[in-house]
């Protein structure tokens, strides 16, 4: 369990930093996990595409895999499901 909080920190705190993205160094220090799990967990998010990396800067931003899972979220829902806050 404490490896699916430590991964859903660093997933929150990129969605908080996801214009600028960050580095592992930054990541590790927010969190204050060491620098080297830090790399571990990354390394495995970025492997199941939850996180990547973009140049020229190298830093992590979050991955297209949120988007698969938001896409079959809405697909799940119907109509009236979605629109019913909106009315």
């Amino acid at each position: 369990m404490a490896s699916i909080a430590k991964i859903h920190r660093i997933l929150e705190l990129l969605r908080h930093n996801c214009r600028k993205g960050m580095s592992n160094k930054e990541i590790s220090k927010a969190l204050g996990i060491p620098p080297s799990t830090c790399y571990r967990i990354l390394a495995a998010l970025k492997k199941y595409d939850y996180v990547c990396r973009r140049r020229p800067d190298m830093r992590y931003y979050l991955g297209y895999a949120h988007l698969r899972l938001a896409e079959s979220v809405i697909e799940g829902m119907d109509e009236a499901a979605i629109s019913l806050p909106y009315l």
